[in-house]
Protein backbone atom coordinates (compact mmCIF):
# COMPACT_ATOMS: atom_id res chain seq x y z
CA UNK A 1 0.00 0.00 0.00
CA UNK A 2 1.50 3.72 -0.95
CA UNK A 3 0.16 6.78 -0.58
CA UNK A 4 -2.83 6.80 -2.98
CA UNK A 5 -3.94 4.22 -1.51
CA UNK A 6 -5.30 5.93 1.48
CA UNK A 7 -7.56 8.65 1.12
CA UNK A 8 -6.57 12.05 2.26
CA UNK A 9 -2.80 11.12 3.38
CA UNK A 10 -1.17 13.23 0.91
CA UNK A 11 -2.66 16.59 2.24
CA UNK A 12 -1.07 15.96 6.49
CA UNK A 13 2.40 16.64 3.98
CA UNK A 14 0.39 20.56 2.58
CA UNK A 15 -1.11 19.75 -0.15
CA UNK A 16 -4.07 20.67 0.12
CA UNK A 17 -7.36 19.61 -1.56
CA UNK A 18 -9.25 22.89 -2.71
CA UNK A 19 -12.85 23.89 -1.49
CA UNK A 20 -12.90 21.54 1.41
CA UNK A 21 -13.64 23.54 4.47
CA UNK A 22 -12.76 20.38 6.65
CA UNK A 23 -9.61 20.91 5.43
CA UNK A 24 -9.43 24.85 5.26
CA UNK A 25 -10.01 24.68 8.98
CA UNK A 26 -7.28 22.59 9.94
CA UNK A 27 -4.61 24.28 7.62
CA UNK A 28 -1.23 24.87 9.62
CA UNK A 29 -1.38 28.42 11.51
CA UNK A 30 0.85 30.88 8.93
CA UNK A 31 2.52 33.85 10.97
CA UNK A 32 2.44 37.69 8.96
CA UNK A 33 6.16 38.84 8.22
CA UNK A 34 6.77 42.45 8.00
CA UNK A 35 6.28 42.33 4.67
CA UNK A 36 3.25 41.45 5.02
CA UNK A 37 3.49 38.32 3.70
CA UNK A 38 2.71 34.76 5.54
CA UNK A 39 5.11 32.72 6.95
CA UNK A 40 4.87 29.58 7.67
CA UNK A 41 5.21 28.39 11.28
CA UNK A 42 7.41 25.27 11.75
CA UNK A 43 6.48 24.26 15.05
CA UNK A 44 2.53 24.12 14.42
CA UNK A 45 2.95 22.53 11.13
CA UNK A 46 4.65 19.58 12.89
CA UNK A 47 1.71 19.71 15.19
CA UNK A 48 -0.66 19.84 12.16
CA UNK A 49 1.02 16.86 10.78
CA UNK A 50 1.07 14.29 13.89
CA UNK A 51 -2.65 15.06 14.64
CA UNK A 52 -3.32 14.50 10.94
CA UNK A 53 -1.62 11.13 10.79
CA UNK A 54 -3.45 10.30 14.23
CA UNK A 55 -6.66 11.01 12.42
CA UNK A 56 -5.66 8.54 9.34
CA UNK A 57 -4.68 5.67 11.84
CA UNK A 58 -7.81 5.48 13.71
CA UNK A 59 -9.81 5.81 10.38
CA UNK A 60 -8.43 3.44 8.54
CA UNK A 61 -7.44 0.68 12.09
CA UNK A 62 -11.07 1.44 13.30
CA UNK A 63 -9.35 1.76 17.26
CA UNK A 64 -9.40 5.06 19.29
CA UNK A 65 -5.84 5.20 19.87
CA UNK A 66 -6.65 6.29 23.53
CA UNK A 67 -9.34 3.88 23.88
CA UNK A 68 -6.94 0.64 23.53
CA UNK A 69 -6.56 0.10 27.40
CA UNK A 70 -10.11 0.69 27.81
CA UNK A 71 -11.08 -2.11 25.22
CA UNK A 72 -8.85 -4.65 26.35
CA UNK A 73 -10.23 -3.94 29.89
CA UNK A 74 -13.51 -4.67 28.43
CA UNK A 75 -12.47 -7.95 26.76
CA UNK A 76 -10.99 -9.39 30.16
CA UNK A 77 -13.95 -8.35 31.80
CA UNK A 78 -15.91 -9.98 29.32
CA UNK A 79 -13.45 -13.26 29.35
CA UNK A 80 -13.99 -13.05 33.32
CA UNK A 81 -17.64 -13.64 32.79
CA UNK A 82 -17.38 -16.36 30.41
CA UNK A 83 -15.41 -18.43 32.69
CA UNK A 84 -17.95 -17.70 35.76
CA UNK A 85 -20.56 -19.20 33.62
CA UNK A 86 -18.35 -22.14 32.11
CA UNK A 87 -16.71 -23.00 35.29
CA UNK A 88 -18.05 -26.86 37.16
CA UNK A 89 -17.32 -28.71 39.43
CA UNK A 90 -14.84 -31.78 37.87
CA UNK A 91 -14.81 -34.88 39.15
CA UNK A 92 -12.60 -37.31 36.91
CA UNK A 93 -9.34 -35.78 36.00
CA UNK A 94 -6.75 -36.77 33.00
CA UNK A 95 -3.21 -38.13 34.60
CA UNK A 96 -2.09 -35.17 32.58
CA UNK A 97 -0.16 -32.96 34.96
CA UNK A 98 -0.62 -29.31 35.17
CA UNK A 99 1.67 -27.24 34.25
CA UNK A 100 4.04 -24.84 36.77
CA UNK A 101 3.23 -22.06 34.64
CA UNK A 102 -0.75 -22.43 34.53
CA UNK A 103 -0.35 -23.47 38.64
CA UNK A 104 1.67 -20.13 39.26
CA UNK A 105 -1.29 -18.56 37.42
CA UNK A 106 -4.33 -19.63 39.67
CA UNK A 107 -2.14 -19.15 42.75
CA UNK A 108 -1.69 -15.61 41.54
CA UNK A 109 -5.25 -14.90 40.64
CA UNK A 110 -5.90 -16.09 44.61
CA UNK A 111 -2.95 -13.86 45.99
CA UNK A 112 -5.03 -11.25 44.66
CA UNK A 113 -7.88 -11.70 46.05
CA UNK A 114 -9.81 -9.00 48.02
CA UNK A 115 -9.87 -9.33 51.63
CA UNK A 116 -10.11 -6.94 54.85
CA UNK A 117 -7.23 -6.48 57.23
CA UNK A 118 -3.64 -8.93 57.16
CA UNK A 119 -3.51 -12.00 55.39
CA UNK A 120 -3.62 -15.00 57.48
CA UNK A 121 -4.18 -17.61 54.99
CA UNK A 122 -1.95 -19.76 53.22
CA UNK A 123 -2.44 -22.23 50.15
CA UNK A 124 -1.04 -25.79 49.97
CA UNK A 125 0.34 -27.43 47.28
CA UNK A 126 -0.04 -31.46 47.08
CA UNK A 127 1.51 -33.25 44.20
CA UNK A 128 2.69 -36.22 46.01
CA UNK A 129 0.63 -39.22 45.86
CA UNK A 130 1.71 -40.47 49.44
CA UNK A 131 0.17 -37.41 50.48
CA UNK A 132 -3.04 -37.33 48.47
CA UNK A 133 -3.52 -40.87 49.99
CA UNK A 134 -3.50 -40.12 53.43
CA UNK A 135 -5.65 -36.82 52.43
CA UNK A 136 -7.89 -39.47 50.85
CA UNK A 137 -8.61 -41.12 54.60
CA UNK A 138 -9.86 -37.41 56.21
CA UNK A 139 -12.46 -36.73 53.21
CA UNK A 140 -15.75 -37.94 52.18
CA UNK A 141 -15.19 -38.61 48.78
CA UNK A 142 -11.57 -39.99 48.99
CA UNK A 143 -11.56 -41.46 45.16
CA UNK A 144 -11.70 -38.19 43.92
CA UNK A 145 -8.47 -37.42 45.62
CA UNK A 146 -5.97 -40.10 45.23
CA UNK A 147 -6.63 -39.27 41.21
CA UNK A 148 -6.47 -35.45 41.26
CA UNK A 149 -2.92 -34.35 40.14
CA UNK A 150 -3.07 -31.21 42.20
CA UNK A 151 -4.89 -30.58 45.06
CA UNK A 152 -4.67 -27.01 47.30
CA UNK A 153 -5.24 -27.14 50.51
CA UNK A 154 -6.78 -23.52 51.85
CA UNK A 155 -5.47 -22.86 55.38
CA UNK A 156 -5.65 -20.21 57.83
CA UNK A 157 -4.03 -19.28 61.19
CA UNK A 158 -6.10 -19.22 63.97
CA UNK A 159 -6.51 -16.37 66.97
CA UNK A 160 -7.04 -17.41 70.31
CA UNK A 161 -10.21 -15.06 71.76
CA UNK A 162 -8.16 -13.65 74.51
CA UNK A 163 -5.24 -12.54 72.12
CA UNK A 164 -7.98 -10.77 69.75
CA UNK A 165 -7.86 -6.95 69.37
CA UNK A 166 -10.38 -4.56 70.55
CA UNK A 167 -11.75 -4.28 67.33
CA UNK A 168 -12.11 -8.16 66.97
CA UNK A 169 -14.01 -7.72 70.33
CA UNK A 170 -15.81 -5.48 69.02
CA UNK A 171 -17.23 -7.50 65.80
CA UNK A 172 -17.98 -10.33 67.71
CA UNK A 173 -20.39 -8.24 69.71
CA UNK A 174 -21.63 -6.64 66.63
CA UNK A 175 -22.43 -10.00 64.83
CA UNK A 176 -23.76 -12.23 67.79
CA UNK A 177 -25.07 -10.31 70.20
CA UNK A 178 -23.51 -9.56 73.61
CA UNK A 179 -25.20 -12.36 75.46
CA UNK A 180 -23.31 -15.18 72.94
CA UNK A 181 -19.97 -12.52 73.02
CA UNK A 182 -19.69 -13.49 76.69
CA UNK A 183 -20.21 -17.04 76.43
CA UNK A 184 -17.34 -17.49 73.99
CA UNK A 185 -15.46 -15.91 76.66
CA UNK A 186 -16.36 -18.43 79.05
CA UNK A 187 -15.51 -21.32 76.99
CA UNK A 188 -11.67 -22.51 77.56
CA UNK A 189 -11.63 -23.84 74.67
CA UNK A 190 -9.43 -21.51 71.62
CA UNK A 191 -11.86 -19.75 69.52
CA UNK A 192 -10.65 -18.19 66.37
CA UNK A 193 -11.74 -15.19 64.36
CA UNK A 194 -14.39 -16.27 61.54
CA UNK A 195 -15.64 -13.17 60.47
CA UNK A 196 -13.05 -12.26 58.47
CA UNK A 197 -10.32 -14.97 58.36
CA UNK A 198 -12.37 -17.67 56.72
CA UNK A 199 -14.32 -14.67 54.53
CA UNK A 200 -11.11 -13.57 53.16
CA UNK A 201 -9.61 -17.53 52.28
CA UNK A 202 -12.72 -18.18 50.79
CA UNK A 203 -12.55 -15.06 48.25
CA UNK A 204 -8.79 -16.24 47.73
CA UNK A 205 -10.17 -19.76 46.81
CA UNK A 206 -13.31 -18.36 44.14
CA UNK A 207 -10.92 -16.99 42.21
CA UNK A 208 -8.54 -19.45 42.28
CA UNK A 209 -11.24 -21.72 40.63
CA UNK A 210 -12.37 -18.99 38.83
CA UNK A 211 -8.65 -18.75 37.09
CA UNK A 212 -8.57 -22.27 36.35
CA UNK A 213 -11.30 -22.38 34.39
CA UNK A 214 -10.51 -20.07 31.69
CA UNK A 215 -7.29 -21.79 31.74
CA UNK A 216 -9.19 -25.07 30.45
CA UNK A 217 -9.00 -26.47 34.00
CA UNK A 218 -10.89 -28.13 36.23
CA UNK A 219 -11.48 -27.91 39.52
CA UNK A 220 -13.92 -29.11 42.70
CA UNK A 221 -14.22 -27.66 45.87
CA UNK A 222 -14.08 -30.02 48.83
CA UNK A 223 -15.55 -28.61 51.94
CA UNK A 224 -16.77 -32.09 53.36
CA UNK A 225 -13.09 -32.95 55.45
CA UNK A 226 -12.14 -33.69 58.81
CA UNK A 227 -10.63 -30.35 60.02
CA UNK A 228 -7.96 -32.64 62.60
CA UNK A 229 -6.92 -35.15 60.71
CA UNK A 230 -6.23 -32.98 57.63
CA UNK A 231 -3.93 -30.52 60.28
CA UNK A 232 -2.19 -33.75 60.91
CA UNK A 233 -1.37 -34.82 57.46
CA UNK A 234 -0.12 -31.14 56.29
CA UNK A 235 1.89 -31.08 59.84
CA UNK A 236 0.12 -27.71 60.09
CA UNK A 237 0.67 -25.87 63.33
CA UNK A 238 -1.34 -25.79 66.38
CA UNK A 239 -2.47 -22.09 65.39
CA UNK A 240 -3.47 -23.12 62.02
CA UNK A 241 -6.53 -25.19 60.21
CA UNK A 242 -7.44 -26.51 56.66
CA UNK A 243 -11.03 -25.14 55.67
CA UNK A 244 -10.89 -27.06 52.35
CA UNK A 245 -8.91 -28.46 49.53
CA UNK A 246 -9.73 -27.38 45.63
CA UNK A 247 -9.06 -30.18 43.43
CA UNK A 248 -6.97 -29.18 40.23
CA UNK A 249 -6.48 -30.83 36.76
CA UNK A 250 -7.34 -31.41 32.96
CA UNK A 251 -10.51 -32.90 32.93
CA UNK A 252 -11.53 -35.55 31.03
CA UNK A 253 -14.92 -34.00 30.34
CA UNK A 254 -16.97 -31.50 31.52
CA UNK A 255 -19.59 -32.22 32.86
CA UNK A 256 -23.45 -30.76 31.91
CA UNK A 257 -24.59 -27.43 33.31
CA UNK A 258 -26.72 -27.83 36.12
CA UNK A 259 -29.86 -25.64 36.19
CA UNK A 260 -29.20 -22.76 38.40
CA UNK A 261 -32.30 -20.51 40.68
CA UNK A 262 -33.55 -17.58 38.36
CA UNK A 263 -31.85 -13.78 39.32
CA UNK A 264 -35.29 -13.07 40.84
CA UNK A 265 -35.13 -15.66 43.39
CA UNK A 266 -31.94 -14.33 45.08
CA UNK A 267 -31.78 -10.96 44.86
CA UNK A 268 -33.96 -8.41 47.03
CA UNK A 269 -33.96 -4.39 46.59
CA UNK A 270 -33.35 -2.50 49.81
CA UNK A 271 -35.24 -4.33 52.75
CA UNK A 272 -36.16 -8.03 52.65
CA UNK A 273 -39.98 -7.49 52.62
Amino acid sequence: MDSSDIPGLHRCCGEWEPGNRKDDAMRPARRVSSNGRAAENPGARRTHRMRRIAQLLRRVLRVPYRGMKIAAERRSTSSAMGAIRARRSVRDYSPRPVSEEHLREILEAARLAPHGGPVKWKLGVIRDQKVKDELAECVVQNDLIRQVPVIIACCTECTPLEEMKDVVHGKLRLRHGEEVYQWLRSVPARLRDSIYQDQNAIIAGENLVIAARSLGLGTCWIGAISIDKVGRVLRLPENWLCLYLIMVGHPLGWPVEKRKRPLDEIVFYDRFS
